[in-house]
């Protein structure tokens, strides 16, 4: 008789198609021990309007025919794989002299992309100036940091960072080009995703949801009823012993603006934004609460944090 399946609630928009997503791929296969997995299905998807890469993507496709030169000599940084391959299909499909100058693949915080960023950026403005005549001082461009509008500093923080010295620092032109907002019925809808997982979970001993935004962590806490409206912390069952839903970001910059927005502590925070990321961190903890033989059912996915 097959273990009981673990539901996994993921709060992202799926791909599409939603066979090729990465996510519903990754937990098809066994997550630990001789266990085999469930095909993801989505409940929840909360709207994003535009994220980094797409506003990217639509700045291309703009370009007048004789912009759309084949030399591309403008560093494009991304952090980590999921990104990055993003944005290098973006690249092929408007602008194929581009696809080399993206960098960040092997980066899954924002602190490992700034020492990317510092090593190759003043390498290739050493080499400019090199090249200059002399007498002729030219100042380092900025570099234009694509955002949204929760965000937390890091990258313009460390580049800029009086602890480096004045040759290698860079300026950050920071610019918010998308929101995330939820769907109007997103509680009624969460709500009755978390009614018809409830008896999985209580066979299983676990239930999993993965955050992928800041606002998408904002609503599960409130519909979760972890969140307390009037000190506008995080407490109620969260804290509770024997607590069976367990919550996982997709990186630092959702965890951290969750634990200093709310006080609200993620149970597993993927060491890179990727499905595999999620897949290590939630494996490691289950292992370690002695529920890593079972199957992992995937039921919702919303919001690279």
């Amino acid at each position: 008789m097959s273990s009981p399946s673990i539901p996994i609630i993921l709060l992202k928009s799926p791909s599409n198609p939603p066979e090729s997503d990465s996510y519903t791929q990754l937990f098809r296969s066994p997550l630990s021990g001789p266990a085999s997995t469930d095909q993801p299905t989505y409940t929840y998807n909360p709207v994003h309007i535009p994220r980094a890469v797409s506003a990217f993507a639509l700045a291309l496709s703009q370009l007048p025919e004789s912009d759309r030169k084949p030399e591309w000599h403008i560093p494009i940084y991304a952090v980590g794989p999921a990104t990055t391959k993003a944005i290098k299909a973006t690249c092929a499909q408007h602008l194929p002299g581009c696809e080399a100058s993206v960098l960040g693949e092997e980066a899954g915080t924002g602190e490992a992309l700034v020492h990317i960023i510092l090593k190759d950026y003043n390498s290739r403005w050493k080499e400019q100036e090199n090249e200059l005549d002399k007498g002729e001082d030219e100042k380092k461009k900025p570099l234009l940091f694509l955002t949204g509008a929760k965000h937390r500093d890091v990258i313009p923080r460390l580049l800029s960072s009086p602890s480096l010295p004045a040759t290698e620092r860079i300026d950050v032109r920071e610019t918010v080009i998308y929101t995330t907002t939820s769907l109007p019925n997103f509680l009624s809808s969460f709500r009755a995703t978390l009614d018809a997982t409830e008896q999985a979970m209580r066979y299983s001993g676990a239930r999993w949801i993965v955050v992928f935004s800041a606002t998408g962590g904002e609503d599960m806490l409130r519909a979760l009823g972890w969140l307390n409206e009037k000190t506008g912390q995080a407490g109620g069952a969260w804290k509770e012993e024997g607590r069976k839903t367990f919550v996982a970001s997709i990186g630092p910059t959702t965890r951290d603006w969750l634990r200093e927005s709310f006080g609200f502590e993620v149970d597993v925070c993927a060491r890179k934004p990727s499905a595999e990321g999620v897949r290590e961190g939630v494996e490691a903890f289950m292992k370690g609460r002695d529920i890593g033989c079972r199957r992992v059912e995937g039921v919702g996915e919303g919001g690279d944090g």
